[in-house]
């Protein structure tokens, strides 16, 4: 079982909260910091209000804490010494149509960027565009902290498998059969505006123009995807 902190980087939508759950079940909720507060794809976070504070007040230890998982730019806690980085991707046109319709149904609104996309009724290519959703891997998160310098990167489409290795890598088991926001499952009950997303979300996911075109806006992430999700 190693000794080195943990620093388990939750992207959106890409299994992090089974990963959650596995780390509590493992570890125990006490050793674990849930950092949650300050997500990159908010752009009024700090990493987009003040790119350099993380530089100039940098976290150095994680004191009682064996692992901390959440949404945070890697930067954070790039001073954090000896540490194992790890995190999941998923193939960025299905995570973004994930994104996209949880977003768009989730009441109320997480953060300012999903207020803009909502109240101004973006379609799924007009959310692709927006800078911080075209490149969510390449610069909204690993911009500042390149994704090279983690030690795990997981594939979400084989989250059992894969949670199995890096509870070799790490020395702790992980339990890679938990399932949350498991979207097909969830949609078989949902009434009323929400079973209308979920249809459109369907109608999407089926649609291969529009999978076409959202490959190509995001080009960039879907070629980082491909380059290292599974090393």
């Amino acid at each position: 079982m190693t000794d080195r902190p943990i620093i388990s980087l939750h992207l959106p939508k890409t299994a992090g909260t089974s990963l959650r759950m596995a780390w509590r079940r493992a570890i125990g909720p006490e050793k674990i910091l849930f950092d949650y507060g300050d997500p990159p794809a908010d752009p009024c976070s700090t990493i987009h209000l003040d790119p350099d504070y993380y530089d100039r007040h940098p976290v150095t230890r994680l004191g009682r804490f064996r692992v901390v998982h959440g949404h945070f730019p890697p930067s954070k806690y790039a001073a954090v010494g000896d540490a194992l980085r790890v995190t999941f991707l998923r193939e960025p046109v299905a995570n973004v149509v994930s994104i996209y319709f949880f977003w768009m149904r989730f009441v109320p609104p997480g953060n300012a960027l999903q207020e803009y996309a909502r109240s101004r009724r973006l379609t799924i290519e007009e959310f692709a565009l927006l800078p911080i959703i075209r490149r969510l891997y390449g610069e909204t998160y690993f911009g500042r902290f390149p994704i090279e310098r983690f030690d795990f990167v997981g594939d979400q489409s084989r989250f059992g498998e894969e949670v199995a290795r890096l509870s070799a890598l790490i020395g702790i088991e992980l339990d890679g059969s938990i399932k949350t926001n498991t979207s097909d499952e969830a949609e078989a009950v949902l009434e009323g505006d929400a079973a209308e997303w979920a249809a459109r979300r369907r109608d999407a996911l089926a649609d291969d123009g529009l999978l076409s075109r959202l490959r190509g806006i995001l080009a960039d992430d879907v070629r980082l995807y491909e380059e290292h999700a599974g090393r």
